[in-house]
């Protein structure tokens, strides 16, 4: 949570002090008042999401804007950037799926160089809109 909250630090008091308190359940209307955008890459292999879910996320969280896009088949694992494309960038690695989360034991790990995936998501960050079905 430090890097997130560092990350972050131009957000007024009160948006701070509820990423802050993510880790500890922040409750909806709290995560109601954070601005955050946020773009999932997929290709839905399996169609594991379905648009209703997806729209029930929605209506529950409508400040949060989301973006869907897919990956042609370029990503295989999980990555998480915070504050794409500028100096405060950090891209972390995560070693399993988010539908095993609490089941098994698994890392995120902060990755070191940038350089070596920004090219990537630079070029993956102009794909097409994910339609869900």
């Amino acid at each position: 949570m430090l890097e997130i909250r560092q990350s972050l630090s131009d957000l007024d008091d009160k948006g701070a002090d509820a990423v802050a308190k993510i880790g500890d359940c922040v409750t909806k209307s709290e995560l109601s008042n954070i601005l955050l955008e946020i773009t999932f890459f997929s290709d839905n292999t399996g169609k594991a999401l379905h648009k209703v879910e997806f729209d029930d996320f929605r209506a529950e969280y409508p400040s949060l804007k989301i973006y869907l896009k897919t990956t042609d088949g370029k990503i295989h694992d999980r990555f998480i950037v915070v504050d794409y494309d500028t100096k405060t960038e950090k891209i972390y690695h995560c070693g399993a799926s988010s539908k095993d989360g609490g089941r098994k034991v698994s890392t995120i790990t902060l990755l070191s160089d940038n350089a070596l995936y920004s090219p990537l998501f630079a070029q993956i960050i102009g794909n097409q809109e994910l339609v869900l079905g």
